[in-house]
């Protein structure tokens, strides 16, 4: 299928994502305890994307906490600023990347009310600019710092194949080219070009690659070229993200 036109980020998002996930998934062993008895810290997943009617919810969402006071990241962008809890709910403003390569960084704000559902469960209300009325509430679910970490990095190599698809007509590359960049003037062939530094799979501490082992993704093209599939595997080896 193809994934949503927000998915095509900026080289800096990217950037900017990487660097969270290693702090997210290594840097603070310690802390991911405190993250994840936390009522909104940590990583949540978006249940069901096709109830999001304006495309403005991310795929995942990563909270930290100081106090009641919350940041957030979305698919890899900061919100504007921190935000407290009141009447156990949090009202943040989300940014999200709408500048192509070689333009000016600019970006999209959108309000959103958190608050906890039922179990590990998140809810999120989104807002249309200008109107003022919330979308239809979209449920997350809470996920390991682990499977966060690696979700997220999935997200990272497709983003890399949207990015690379809207340098070259809107086709997508095929599957020798989803990898790290390498030197020379061919370098703009490889996906990873479009989403330095390529990300490595937490399970092995190996640049992410093809394959069916935890950690590794499929990526297929249609006969046309103009829709791929994608898969990435989880630390059981089951699908884990699938677009």
């Amino acid at each position: 299928m193809r994934t949503r036109d927000w998915l095509r980020v900026p080289l800096l998002a990217l950037v900017a994502a990487l660097a969270i996930l290693t702090v997210g998934a290594g840097a603070c062993g310690s802390a991911h305890h405190q993250v994840a008895a936390d009522r909104f810290a940590g990583y949540w997943w978006l249940v069901d994307p096709q109830r999001d009617p304006y495309g403005h919810a991310p795929y995942v969402m990563y909270l930290t906490s100081s106090g009641e006071t919350y940041a957030l990241v979305a698919d890899g962008v900061a919100s504007e600023k921190p935000a407290t809890v009141a009447n156990g709910t949090l009202h943040l403003v989300t940014r999200q990347l709408v500048s192509g390569p070689g333009m000016p960084v600019d970006y999209a704000t959108h309000p959103v009310t958190l608050s906890k559902a039922q179990g590990d469960h998140l809810t999120a209300a989104w807002y249309e600019d200008g109107s003022g009325a919330p979308a239809l509430p979209l449920t997350y679910r809470r996920v390991s710092m682990a499977e966060g970490a690696l979700r997220e990095r999935f997200l990272l190599v497709v983003r890399g194949i949207q990015n690379w698809s809207l340098n070259n007509n809107d086709s997508y590359p095929g599957l020798p080219y989803v990898r790290p960049a390498e030197s020379g003037k061919d370098r703009l062939h490889w996906v990873g070009s479009y989403m330095p530094p390529w990300p490595t799979n937490p399970i092995t501490g190996e640049p992410m690659h093809a394959g069916r082992a935890p950690g590794d993704f499929e990526y297929r093209l249609t006969e046309q070229g103009d829709l791929f599939r994608f898969v990435g595997y989880g630390a059981d080896g089951k699908p884990l993200v699938v677009f």
